[in-house]
Parts: structure tokens; sequence; C-alpha cells
């Protein structure tokens, strides 16, 4: 009896404490959210850092750190070039006519409606307006986006300074065998959630550029855009490139006409299917699976917590927590209801196997 009432108890104190957990992050998201941004960024560079510091005297460290950074920098300075030019140069100077232009398709779809007896829908201007609003509203936000990112570079930047004073502190403040054991746990779960979002992220490139490459070729405009809003919302798995293509095809009709956005519309089903069920199960191979029913939740959760943010750290943060749990006894039941696998076996095999050629993990 006492065994089930301390069962009990512990259920419901876990559950007051996600509660808790979760309102403090939706109560500071312009806090957390940044943090967990720039601890995504410091994973996956850390790699590049700690093999400058390596081949580097002691006194000279800190060029690994500024090599660092100046990489990040040009690798997100690039992709909001491609955003300015794209939007400022090319979408501000068409707008207007693209607006013409989608007028008069309404116009010829209310006709078709009209002559065949069809309810047709409240004038398309009406429609439309909302959405060039919208549109220029996203442009002046690029402004907001560089404050935040501002932020996020300057916690990676702290991350990468204070990566081994803290593991000194942790080595100092715990006996040898926890502080080792803690270290063996974060190196192994950093080289994992590293080597996940890797291969995400290259299949999120490879699908942003097959869809690219046939927008380019259906003459659709702002391929630039329609690259990065694919390769970014193709981080939010079902969810994401549904909104990317129904974005370009919409695009496509109004600038193609009914038969090219058509076209357009079927072949990005096409690539996106191809990559979702026959790329992404090849390359992502036996690293870890999470399930699609988590995964969904996952990405609502972390989108009513953060919003848009969220979402697209959703799958990599449940990861991250997957791994986790994996490497601690207690948690690992946890770590099995949220993957794919029903193996215990295969779940060890999945989150706790790092590749040493990866390089030491920020502790």
């Amino acid at each position: 009896m006492a065994d089930t009432y301390d069962r009990t108890r512990n259920v419901l104190l876990a559950l007051i404490a996600v509660v808790l957990v979760a309102a403090a992050l939706r109560a500071t998201y312009f806090i957390t959210m940044p943090l967990v941004f720039a601890f995504f960024i410091t994973v996956l560079v850390w790699p590049v850092h700690d093999g400058l510091r390596r081949r580097l005297p002691e006194r000279f460290e800190w060029v690994a750190v500024v090599a660092t950074m100046l990489l990040i920098v040009a690798v997100i300075g690039g992709l909001l070039a491609g955003l300015w030019i794209a939007v400022y140069r090319v979408a501000r100077e068409r707008l207007e006519v693209y607006a013409q232009e989608g007028g008069a398709r309404w116009e010829e779809l209310a006709g078709w409606l009209e002559a065949r007896g069809l309810p047709v829908p409240a004038d398309g201007q009406d429609l439309l307006g909302p959405v060039l609003a919208w549109a220029q509203t996203t442009a002046r936000s690029l402004t907001e986006l560089l404050a935040g990112l501002v932020f996020v570079l300057f916690c990676v930047l702290l991350m990468l300074v204070e990566a081994d004073r803290w593991r000194a502190k942790a080595t100092t403040a715990m006996s040898a065998g926890r502080s080792e054991a803690l270290m063996d746990a974060v190196s192994a779960t950093t080289r994992q959630v590293r080597t996940f979002i890797v291969v995400q992220a290259g299949i999120s490139f490879l699908t942003a550029l097959a869809t690219a490459l046939w927008l380019w070729f259906m003459d659709v405009p702002f391929v630039v855009i329609w690259f990065i809003v694919t390769f970014v919302l193709d981080f939010v798995p079902n969810v994401g490139p549904i909104i990317a293509g129904a974005l370009a095809s919409l695009v496509a009709l109004v600038t193609l006409g009914l038969a090219g956005g058509v076209a357009t519309a079927l072949g990005v089903i096409i690539i996106q299917q191809v990559f979702g069920n026959y790329i992404h199960p090849l390359l992502m191979g036996r690293r870890l699976s999470i399930s699609p029913l988590v995964v969904l939740l996952a990405v609502v959760f972390w989108a009513w917590l953060w919003g848009p943010g969220g979402a697209v750290v959703a799958v990599p943060l449940t990861a991250t927590i997957i791994i986790a749990c994996a490497h601690v006894p207690a948690l690992r039941p946890l770590a099995l209801m949220l993957s794919r696998t029903a193996d215990v076996e295969e779940l060890d095999e999945q989150t706790q196997s790092g590749d040493a050629a990866t390089g030491a993990a920020p502790a």
C-alpha cells in the first residue's frame, strides 16, 4: 500500500513539475528560445572550434573562437542577404504587378464558378489585401530578426568560451566517478544530437534544393525565398513542407495560371513524397527515429510555447530530450516511449553510440 502511494505521489509531483516548467518556458520564451538556438548552433560548430583550438598554441586559442564565430556569421549572413535581395529588391518592385495578376486570376476563377452555377466566394481583392499587407509586415520584421540573432550569437560566443570552464567546475564539484560519468553522458548526447541535426539539415537542404530547381524550371518567381523557406520549414515534419509547397504553388497559380499552378503543385508533392518516404529513411538509417505521434505532439507543444521558432526546433529538441533520458537509467523508459523503437537494445544503439571522429563535445 505504501509503495502504491509513493508511486502515485511521484507521478503527481512529476506532472506538477512538467506543468511548472512549461509555464516558466512559455513566460520566458524571449530568453529561453534564443538559448536553445544558441545551444544547437554551438553543438553543430563545436568540432570546427575544437579542431582549430587543438592545432593552435594555448595563448592563441581565442583565434579558434573568432574563426568559428566568423563562420557562423558568414552562413547566417548569406541566408539573410539572400532574403534581403529577394524581398526588398524583387518583391517590393513586383508586388503590385503580382497583385494585379492575382486579381485577374481571381476574376477568371469567379467567372468559371459562376458559369457553372457554383457559389462565388468573397471578392478576391478583399482577400488579397491582407495577404499583401502580411508580406510587407514580414519584410519589415527582418530587423527584429536581426536583433534576436545578435543575442543568439552572443550566447554562442559565451558557450564556446566557457565550455571548458564549466567542464572543470563539474569535475571539481563532483566526485571523480560521478563527474566522469556525467562528462561521458554529456559528450555522447551532444555527439548524437549533432549527428541527428546534421543529417536532418542535409535532408532539408536536398529537399529545398530539389524544390527550388523545380520552381526555377517552372519559372516561379522568388526561387531564393522558396529555397530558404523550404529548408527552414522542412524541420517542422508533416506540416512545414505542406505550408512551403502550398505557398509556392499559390504564387505559381497567380503568376503562371491554372495549368502552371497545378503542374508546380504536383512537382512539389512528388519531391516531398520521394524525400520524405525514401531519401529520409535511407540517410537517417539506424540513427534515432522519433515516433510520428510524438513528432506531431512535439511540434504542437513547442509551437504553443515559443511560436514558429518553437516549431522549428521541436524535433531537434525532442531528440535531445530522448538522447539525454536514454543516458539516465531512471528515465530510459521515457526515452523508449518517445522513440519509435520498442526494443531497449535498439534504443541504446541509436542513442548511446557516438562517432568519436566528430570531436569532443562541449560540457
